[in-house]
């Protein structure tokens, strides 16, 4: 009997034995955590500030870290939450099935309305703006592999604003600005905490799960047949 879920729940590991995907966080070799089970790795600092988070495919990788931010992390399951990273700001890092979550939670009107992050990637990798407000990992062919997701705003009665990435040059690599719609977090509407969200994601082939028009299916006969699933890419 086939099952159908809304997202893949299955990879194939190194060795290509079927593995059910497990997001939670496991400490690593770098004294950090990574998700357990995935066809990504998404490693995460025990500190911000003494490590980038990176997030990989293969040999394939981005690594960020947000300027100026510090503390110890607290890991619970697949999330890991630095309390006041930044003033007024909490950063939490959440491990999904397809992607790599980021949330910014702004939590009053005096806390940063502008975030900056050092970028670095794998040989081969650079960084493009997507058309659809994304930063996208493209190879010498002009590939997206691995990318940022359009970034998302929203209070907490889920009015959203608009927020955007500006992606520039340095010498060391690149410096990515999250730019939230400063107009619209100083509206005396506005309801805090307010979450930012900037996600990772890349350009996986599952193995494990094939798409149909209603989610991702996989079964004892199905689930070995090789398809590339859809990811979300934000348009």
């Amino acid at each position: 009997m086939a099952h159908v879920f809304g997202q893949p729940v299955n990879y194939k590991d190194a060795s290509g034995h079927w593995r059910k995907i497990n997001n939670r966080l496991v400490p690593d070799d770098r004294g950090g955590f990574v998700n357990a089970g995935n066809v990504f790795r998404a490693q995460l600092p025990e500190a911000l500030g003494s490590a980038p988070v990176r997030f990989s495919s293969g040999s394939r990788w981005v690594s960020f870290s947000l300027d100026h931010a510090s503390g110890l992390g607290v890991v619970s399951g697949s999330t890991e939450t630095f309390a006041n990273a930044l003033p007024g700001v909490d950063v939490v890092y959440n491990v999904a099935n397809t992607q790599l979550n980021e949330d910014l939670v702004l939590l009053g009107p005096l806390s940063p309305t502008s975030f900056t992050y050092s970028l670095s990637m794998s040989a081969g990798l650079r960084p493009v703006s997507g058309s659809d407000g994304s930063i996208r990992f493209v190879d010498s062919r002009g590939k997206a592999r691995l990318w940022f997701l359009p970034p998302t705003m929203t209070d907490a009665w889920g009015a959203t604003g608009a927020v955007s990435f500006a992606l520039a040059s340095t010498a060391r690599g690149y410096r990515l600005t999250v730019k939230p719609d400063a107009t619209w977090l100083s509206s005396p509407f506005r309801a805090w905490p307010v979450t930012i969200d900037p996600s990772s994601s890349g350009d996986f082939d599952w193995n494990s799960i094939y798409s149909n028009n209603e989610g991702y299916m996989a079964s004892g006969t199905n689930a070995n047949r090789r398809r590339h699933a859809p990811l979300p890419r934000g348009g």
